[in-house]
């Protein structure tokens, strides 16, 4: 808990941050960064991990559904980009099913 605390608790006020918590454990965490470039403000990068045992949960779902909540109707932001590693599949598949 510390550690996240330490982590998290002093964001600068481009980044937003999201965490998932069951049965008092962290098991998942989302962060956005909103762009500071003048061309780019209305943009934003998106980057999450999930523990294993919350995969496959819809734990991950929810949290991308929170963050673009918060991104496009509070933020009025107009795009999300969003990095996966190759190796992870499953994000894959769930990136193009969900969003495409």
């Amino acid at each position: 808990m510390e550690k996240w605390e330490k982590l998290l608790g002093n964001l600068p006020d481009n980044f937003y941050s999201l965490v998932a918590v069951s049965e008092g454990k962290f098991v998942g965490q989302i962060g956005m960064e909103v762009y500071t470039n003048p061309r780019r403000r209305h943009a934003a990068n998106i980057g999450m991990g999930l523990s294993e045992s919350a995969q496959g949960s819809g734990v991950g779902f929810s949290m991308m559904e929170a963050m673009l909540d918060l991104a496009f109707n509070w933020l009025g932001l107009k795009r999300i980009e969003l990095s996966v590693y190759t190796d992870n599949a499953a994000a894959i598949h769930h990136v193009q099913e969900a969003w495409f």
